[in-house]
């Protein structure tokens, strides 16, 4: 099993979760009706070039020439597409359906796979697409808990997140009967250039590079190949696949959990 970092082309990561509004982050805006204004405005300051994160993760030049906004996501149902554009001057488009996006994206990344399998961590639940079938399993919040919210052994939750991902990749085959010849699989967190997670609200997978090729072993899975990529980088795959974002700098955003970023440009 060969498993390397995937870089999109035309996809730059953009770590928006933390960008400092006039009350808060925008992570602390996630509730009904909290969470368009504070997305309004965090575009704003991203377009004006004053946009800044807590955690002071660099944020390119080039989101000030953003053109159009598309959304996707669990909270996509929370948020007028159409009034934001009207607040925002700019087109912002959600996905046609938002239930199918990793999974076209993952096409899209290995078109001439056989048995694909597209496997997506989200912040609250494992989203698994193999074959003809849909998964999707909740995070197990009494063990696994947000990082840092209450205190944990991080080894053990490590070993308690390699376990439940590599079980519910067993579920999957047991399900379908397939086991896939490639796999994308998409993490919560920032990715630099190798495979190593950046922080995340699950303890424990940071800076563990194994997780991926560990839990998809673990699961009696050996593909040929596996891509591993930020979940918001495989939503700007997905979006680059919509008419209506072809030839614009689009920001692509995913509203679950949080808040996840991306720049799609031409």
């Amino acid at each position: 099993m060969s498993a390397q970092r995937r870089h999109p082309a035309g996809v730059i990561a953009l770590e928006v979760w933390d960008l400092q509004l006039a009350r808060g982050i925008l992570w602390n805006h996630m509730e009904d009706g909290a969470l368009q204004p504070a997305l309004v405005e965090a575009i704003d300051r991203l377009r004006r070039g004053t946009a800044r994160t807590r955690s002071g993760t660099p944020i390119p030049p080039l989101v000030r020439s953003i053109e159009a906004v598309w959304l996707t996501g669990g909270r996509l149902h929370g948020v007028d597409p159409t009034a934001m554009s009207a607040a925002l001057g700019l087109p912002v488009w959600g996905a046609p359906d938002p239930s199918t996006v990793a999974e076209d994206a993952g096409r899209a990344l290995l078109p001439h796979a056989g048995t694909l399998a597209v496997v997506d961590l989200g912040q609250s639940h494992l989203k698994i697409g193999l074959g003809p079938r849909r998964l999707q399993l909740e995070r197990p919040w009494d063990l696994l808990p947000l990082a840092d919210a209450t205190p944990v052994d991080r080894l053990a939750a490590r070993t308690t997140l390699r376990r439940w991902v590599s079980r519910g990749l067993t579920r999957a085959t047991a399900t379908t009967g397939l086991r896939p010849e490639a796999v994308v699989f998409a993490l919560p967190c920032a990715l630099g250039s190798t495979l190593t997670p950046g922080s995340s609200s699950y303890p424990g997978l940071e800076g563990d590079a194994d997780f991926v090729p560990d839990a998809i072993a673990a699961a009696g899975w050996a593909p040929e190949r596996v891509h591993v990529l930020n979940d918001a980088e495989l939503a700007a795959v997905a979006a680059s696949l919509d008419p209506r974002t072809r030839g614009t700098l689009t920001l692509v955003l995913t509203l679950g959990f949080g808040v996840g970023g991306a720049l799609r440009h031409p």
